[in-house]
């Protein structure tokens, strides 16, 4: 697997709590932009 792929299915986990949450709280706006900097994060890491 690249590293791209991995860092995707990172995203994708790391994402769906987020969005779910977002949902329910109806701020998804909030919800994107945190996961968006938390995707930043995570590919600062690789």
């Amino acid at each position: 697997m690249k590293k791209k792929d991995v860092f995707f299915v990172i995203w994708i986990i790391m994402f769906s709590p987020v969005v779910l949450t977002g949902v329910v709280l109806k701020n998804v706006r909030l919800a994107y932009l945190f996961g968006y900097n938390l995707a930043m994060e995570i590919l600062k890491g690789f």
